[in-house]
């Protein structure tokens, strides 16, 4: 079976090949992204197995928590020296909640608050990891939105 190797400091992720050439090639009609194109030739030019590392490709991270999240790979925490499955893994979102993008609710306010001096938005981001399920070791964690 050919596989696609991602290596992060805390683990290592594999994944089936063609389920990354999938999500790859959908993000492609979705985004206008050169780091797509770069991965697909990367992925294409290493025939059974393709190795890659966040150092060098620190977009896959974000492909690679796509396939976690569908289900696909599995990944070898280093920590515990344990492989687990995409399943058994703990997906966990870090930021604000969608509570820090809302006005104020009361009537009596709409008046005030249409007037009032406005205070300069302050730069929030998301972001997105993975855990192993026994250590709770962190094995990717991205920043997904910025504002």
């Amino acid at each position: 079976m050919s596989t696609v190797i991602f290596e992060t400091e805390e683990a290592i992720f594999q994944f089936n090949r063609h389920a990354v050439m999938e999500c790859l090639n959908h993000r492609k009609t979705l985004y206008e992204i050169k780091e797509l194109d770069l991965l697909l030739d990367v992925i294409r030019s290493q025939p059974e197995t393709a190795t890659l590392s966040i150092e060098e490709h620190r977009y896959f991270g974000f492909i690679a928590l796509d396939l976690i999240n569908d289900g696909e790979g599995s990944a070898l925490c280093k920590t515990c020296n344990k492989q687990y499955r995409s399943n058994q893994l703990k997906v966990f979102t870090a930021g604000p909640d969608e509570t820090a993008f809302k006005t104020s609710a009361g009537k009596k306010r709409v008046f005030k608050d249409l007037f009032r001096k406005k205070p300069k938005p302050i730069g929030l981001s998301g972001w997105k990891g993975v855990k192993c399920p026994e250590g709770g070791h962190t094995l990717i964690f991205m920043r997904t939105w910025i504002t």
